[in-house]
């Protein structure tokens, strides 16, 4: 959670997030809100302008969830790959563990861009180990000259994809192919003298 948010806003962002897992965007509403966190509606409308004020303090309190999630044990001396494999495996183990995160950020896929953007945007030096990794990687040449936006969306983006289709029974991924995918999704932004994940020679 940001460190910018207080006790009782915390509690109203952390039943907005329950209830958007479960009733979608257009199912949330204020009066849910009282009941699911215990918050009476006047001292809702105190800490937040409306209800697109929440959604967006949901949406920045999930990113900064996952930033943290992502750079656990991270060492910026390993070769890129295993800085990205652990990368991977860590927002692999939390979408584990915090199933109702992959249903909320399906419905923040809907969004308007412009809320989106500016969420992405303020949550930039949360993830700035992943774009330390790209900027790395580009410029000694082991990963493609693509803009940031797109490696992700090559890369951690398929990480939530396959999370959430196996959340829904689509896929059932054990260890061995999850390792096969970590390879797959890093042969998308890796250069071809680097896509078999031997960064180092």
């Amino acid at each position: 959670m940001p460190e910018n948010i207080n006790a009782k806003q915390k509690c109203v962002v952390d039943a907005a997030r329950r209830l958007l897992a479960t009733k979608g965007l257009h199912g949330l509403s204020i009066k849910l809100l009282v009941k699911e966190s215990g918050v009476a509606a006047g001292t809702i409308y105190l800490h937040f302008e409306d209800k697109q004020d929440i959604v967006r303090k949901v949406h920045a309190s999930m990113l900064h969830e996952v930033a943290q999630a992502i750079s656990q044990n991270h060492d910026s001396e390993k070769p890129l790959f295993e800085q990205y494999q652990i990368f991977w495996r860590n927002l692999w183990t939390y979408f584990q563990q915090h199933p109702n995160t992959l249903m909320v950020k399906a419905q923040f896929d809907h969004l308007p861009k412009g809320t989106i953007k500016q969420g992405l945007e303020d949550a930039k030096s949360s993830f700035q180990v992943v774009s330390n990794l790209f900027d790395e990687g580009r410029s000694n040449g082991q990963i493609k000259d693509l803009p940031e936006e797109v490696l992700r969306a090559l890369s951690f983006e398929t990480c939530a994809t396959l999370a959430r289709h196996q959340l829904l029974g689509l896929v059932e991924l054990d260890d061995k192919t999850l390792e096969k995918c970590i390879l797959a999704s890093w042969q998308a932004i890796a250069t071809p003298s680097n896509n078999l994940g031997k960064t180092e020679k």
